[in-house]
């Protein structure tokens, strides 16, 4: 592959990573299964807002590094899988630590179902969004042809 073509690639794999917490999170969040549920607290409610808006804005930046930043493509790149890793990262962990907080991938109660054969899609979606990352950092490695 050559070093445009791969640079390109990249970019457009993180770009659909970037999404997943720019503009998908507010989406699936900003609704009457998240915010908008009677039953959530008003402070539950502001972090929400306050970790949605976060992430949106992380992600606006993250965008405007792989499109037109004219720092170094390798730094750029960087940054942007750290910051999908540690968002992604930081879902995985909510996951896997929910019996100590309380937490559930799904909740029938509140309208948010188990999906995909039985399993939770935000947990689907954050798992493939990791191995993109790590697909983006392999490519970043690789050496260029051309």
């Amino acid at each position: 592959m050559k070093h445009d073509q791969k640079q390109t690639l990249i970019k457009i794999l993180l770009s659909f990573v970037t999404l997943g917490y720019c503009l998908v999170m507010p989406v699936v969040d900003l609704n009457s299964t998240h915010l908008f549920h009677p039953d959530w607290s008003l402070h539950a409610r502001l972090h929400l807002v306050w970790s949605v808006t976060s992430f949106t804005l992380i992600g606006w930046y993250c965008f405007f590094l792989l499109w037109f930043s004219d720092i170094s493509f390798n730094i750029r790149v960087n940054v942007v899988t750290a910051i999908g890793l540690a968002i992604n990262f930081g879902f995985l962990m909510s996951a896997l630590t929910k019996p100590l907080y309380g937490g559930e991938l799904a909740d029938e109660i509140s309208g948010v179902p188990d999906l995909l054969g039985g399993y939770d899609a935000n947990l689907i979606f954050v798992c493939f969004a990791v191995c993109i990352v790590f697909l983006a950092i392999w490519l970043q490695r690789r050496k260029s042809v051309g």
